[in-house]
């Protein structure tokens, strides 16, 4: 299947890892004909190159959009490096969703984040970052919520076998869980946080709120028990009503900072601070 940890699984596809980067090549290798190779020469072009490149970053990948449909060999050799894995871990802690697209013969899942139109900085980061696997520009959308109308901007990816993976760890019955404790203690890092504080974090008396209001109270003090284990954070369990919600207090917010302030755009880091948020 997939790789946690640096461990290799095997199925349909074989991902092999190095340090920090992930490469998924398609087998059995007979698939690998004169046309294929074609299609991959024409999607990944040689280079003579040889210096050695970052990989995964948001200046290293090339936009797609515009590209029109990949073909599934493309679809199963695509990468998704640790940090791209990260931003997205970050995000599905966060607003993020995974959707699977049944019309399909060979359904696989993509990835959407929708924003109000008052985060559109941050939802047009996101994009940027992730515009190598989507088809076509953010979208708008409307609608009306307590007698308000709501505008919102919305990120999808194309479909991916690597989301079908990420789908069974993070829904269960259609809802959305906390994935394994290997899964947290593998991508909980500070580019992780960042995103999951830029989506549903709040400044309060001091501290950091995480809105982890989706989750169980089991799960949100699995989250808790992660973040002092891996960055020594001082945290609490508080709720809003019968909601469980993460308190980050006062006397670990300049840790905080220091460990997520390089991954949040300026239009952001008032959630860090507790300033307005025109001031940024």
């Amino acid at each position: 299947e997939y790789f946690t940890n640096d461990q290799l699984y095997f199925s349909s596809l074989t991902v092999l890892s190095f340090s920090n980067l992930v490469f998924i090549a398609s087998l059995p290798f007979k698939n690998l004909t004169k046309t294929n190779l074609k299609k991959l020469e024409e999607q990944y072009p040689y280079s003579p190159c040889t210096s050695l490149v970052t990989v995964g970053c948001s200046d290293s990948l090339n936009s797609t959009i515009g590209s029109g449909k990949i073909t599934n060999f493309i679809r199963n050799f695509t990468s998704f490096s640790y940090f791209i894995i990260s931003i997205i871990f970050g995000l599905l802690l966060s607003d993020g969703w995974l959707q699977v697209d049944s019309t399909s013969k060979n359904p696989n899942a993509r990835f959407g984040l929708k924003q109000s139109i008052i985060n559109f900085a941050f939802i047009w980061h996101v994009f940027q970052l992730l515009s190598h696997y989507c088809q076509s520009l953010p979208f708008w959308g409307s609608s009306i919520m307590r007698g308000k109308l709501f505008t919102s901007v919305t990120v999808q990816t194309r479909t991916y076998p690597f989301f079908n993976f990420a789908l069974k760890y993070f829904y269960f019955n259609g809802i959305k869980v906390l994935p394994p404790i290997d899964w947290l203690f593998s991508y909980i890092n500070p580019i992780s946080l960042a995103f999951l504080i830029t989506g549903d974090g709040a400044y309060s008396h001091g501290g950091l709120i995480l809105c982890t209001d989706n989750f169980t109270d089991k799960e949100v003090v699995l989250l808790i028990s992660v973040l002092m284990y891996k960055f020594d954070l001082d945290c609490t369990l508080q709720y809003n009503g019968t909601k469980p919600r993460i308190y980050i207090r006062r006397n670990s917010m300049t840790k905080l900072r220091d460990l997520v302030e390089p991954y949040i755009i300026p239009s952001m880091k008032y959630k860090l601070t507790g300033e307005s948020k025109n001031s940024n």
